[in-house]
């Protein structure tokens, strides 16, 4: 058998660099135009597709927030529709975002609210939400309270609303105060038979002497319920006055009568009338509404029953002539419209989904039947990594190319890119088979050290410097020559480099096209 000759020449083949110069400046201008187009194409694209997720987004969240709505009421799918319709609709009306009225919503229907109602519920809120200077759902929660508390009408529902807003007026407090606090009241008063102007007009004439709101509540409460369930001495005063019992008392007369008649029973005496209620929180309660204040409960009374009503509409348009309230409204209706256009990609993701869930299921089941594709999913983050980084590369090795003599760090970088490219896409096909092609401790095989391989292998490249991936199969001829070109290391790394190729080619018995190896290094005129 013939002998073949392995000639390994570092640094000295370089004819390819004339011709290589010839088309080097034409390389050039094209990189750069291509560089242009690229990048105005990626800046467009990526606009593009940034507004579009976006859009997308405000979309998808509006929908998740109407769908949580709709598991507490159940509408078909057209019904949902035309609540969502409505629920923008108002969006744009009261400007305020689809995500705050759907949460508000979701409160109100939660209450048991009719969906019939709840639409008409949520436009007062959001009224008073705007009047009152504070959000939806906390607007929503306070009325929602009074309706249920004092079983009042859905369709009353702004009649409760210019109630609250006008102790907003009149009392110390705020709309989010007031909705935060009337749970303490309302069940007990309502029980008793006190109407919610009542209730209301003596929060306004107690939280104006600076008593908090929630505190305001707690007294009025303790006071109801020290004439509901009264003491000895607070029955024989009810019983002395005439009547059966508290509740009568309280249904014939009102809030402010009682209290004014229970008081004056008490004879002018902070101490009788003490232990009529048993607390304090109710004696102060009481104080605040008789005796001196009695008349400011008394007008506070008639604002609440009888000039309530537009108050939150009147309030509600004095806000919208602001021109911080106008540009709200603006950006709000421009929000809705882009919410509308991400609905209408809603049903080509949707259809993309649909489609994809079942090929990832399918590769799912394939994974857990075979367990070797995490080292194939290793792979394709290779080869997903090396793509990258040779589509940046390309700019740059064309460049290269019209001097190879300079920027050879970028000229690596190319081709580690493709090596890694290529190493990745080979062993996605290998996982993919069901092969093992790793080392014997199934780690990915580096090549720091030299080695040969036989058979399809998924291996590391360059992790340690540059590399030479040489292909040793048959019919070479009879002679094979590596040049590496401009080879970086000392002397002494180039022949142990020869060497190593030298060695592993002659033991590689399985390889007959070789009948013994005989070789050179080449490095000005030394040699092995």
């Amino acid at each position: 058998m013939a002998k073949a000759d392995v000639e390994i020449r570092v640094g000295v083949d370089d004819k390819a660099t004339t011709k290589l110069k010839g088309i080097g400046a034409s390389m050039t201008r094209m990189s750069g135009t291509f560089k242009k187009a690229g990048l105005g194409m990626m800046a467009a694209g990526a606009a593009l597709g940034a507004s579009l997720f976006a859009l997308t987004k405000l979309a998808i969240d509006f929908e998740m927030a109407m769908r949580e709505v709709n598991t507490m009421i159940g509408l078909s799918q057209d019904g949902f529709e035309q609540l969502s319709d409505a629920v923008r609709d108002l969006s744009v009306e009261v400007g305020k975002s689809t995500t705050e009225l759907s949460g508000a919503l979701y409160q109100i229907v939660s209450a048991g609210i009719a969906a019939a109602d709840a639409i008409y519920v949520l436009e007062v809120a959001s009224k008073a939400a705007v009047a009152g200077v504070t959000d939806v759902k906390t607007a929503a929660d306070g009325l929602t309270t009074i309706l249920n508390a004092f079983k009042i009408s859905s369709k009353d529902a702004g009649k409760v609303a210019d109630v609250m807003f006008t102790v907003v007026k009149r009392g110390k407090t705020n709309f989010a105060q007031l909705s935060a606090a009337l749970f303490q009241v309302a069940p007990i008063a309502a029980s008793a038979g006190v109407k919610f102007e009542e209730v209301a007009a003596a929060i306004a004439t107690i939280t104006k002497q600076g008593v908090p709101t929630k505190v305001a509540t707690v007294q009025l409460r303790q006071a109801i319920q020290g004439i509901i369930k009264p003491s000895d001495d607070m029955k024989r005063a009810i019983s002395d006055m005439g009547f059966a019992s508290g509740e009568a008392m309280l249904q014939e007369l009102g809030l402010a009568r009682t209290l004014n008649m229970v008081r004056d029973s008490a004879g002018g005496s902070l101490d009788n009338l003490g232990r009529m209620f048993g607390s304090v929180e109710a004696l102060q309660g009481v104080l605040a509404v008789t005796g001196q204040n009695a008349a400011t409960f008394s007008e506070d009374l008639i604002a609440t029953t009888e000039n309530a009503a537009g108050a939150v509409e009147t309030a509600y348009d004095e806000m919208n002539k602001g021109v911080g309230r106008q540009f709200e409204l603006l950006f709000n209706e421009l929000k809705v419209m882009g919410e509308e256009l991400g609905a209408t990609l809603l049903p080509i993701l949707k259809s993309i989904v649909e489609n994809v869930l079942p090929i990832v299921k399918g590769i799912k089941e394939w994974v857990d039947m075979n367990p070797a594709l995490a080292k194939g999913l290793l792979a394709i983050a290779v080869a997903m990594f090396g793509l990258g980084t040779a589509l940046v590369a390309v700019n740059i090795a064309m460049a290269v190319f019209h001097g190879l003599t300079l920027n050879w760090v970028a000229l690596a970088a190319g081709t580690a890119a493709g090596i890694a490219m290529a190493a990745g896409m080979f062993g996605i096909m290998g996982g993919f088979s069901g092969e093992e092609k790793t080392s014997a401790s199934g780690q990915v095989t580096p090549f720091a050290s030299g080695g040969i391989v036989t058979s399809p292998t998924m291996a590391m490249i360059g992790e340690a410097g540059p590399e030479a991936v040489v292909p040793l199969g048959k019919g070479l001829g009879s002679s094979l020559t590596i040049n590496v070109g401009n080879f970086i290391g000392d002397e002494t790394s180039i022949r142990k480099f020869a060497r190593m190729i030298k060695e592993v080619i002659g033991e590689d018995d399985r390889r007959n096209a070789f009948g013994g190896v005989s070789g050179g290094y080449f490095f000005g005129r030394s040699s092995i």
